[in-house]
């Protein structure tokens, strides 16, 4: 268990308690595979923001944001962003 072991099954094997094992499993791998892409997507949206607004003022209202993909966000940003370089 303290290698990373969900479960462990005694023998004889019990067909319920493997179902309910795997299953268990499952759920662990998709919960961590979430984590893993909204972490992924979270940066991206970071490094779009950083790159969007590196040499302007921009001045980005987060209360509004809809909880959307980064992609959408992005899109939102580049289209609402106007250019407010320093001249």
């Amino acid at each position: 268990m303290r290698d990373g072991a969900i479960n462990f099954l005694h023998k004889p094997i019990d067909l319920e308690q493997l179902i309910i094992g795997v299953e268990k499993a499952m759920r662990k791998l998709n919960t961590e595979r979430a984590l893993k892409y909204r972490t992924r997507e979270l940066e991206l949206t970071k490094e779009i923001i950083a790159r969007v607004t590196m040499d302007r003022d921009l001045v980005i209202d987060m209360r509004n944001t809809t909880g959307g993909s980064a992609r959408d966000y992005a899109s939102e940003l580049l289209n609402g962003s106007h250019d407010t370089r320093r001249r």
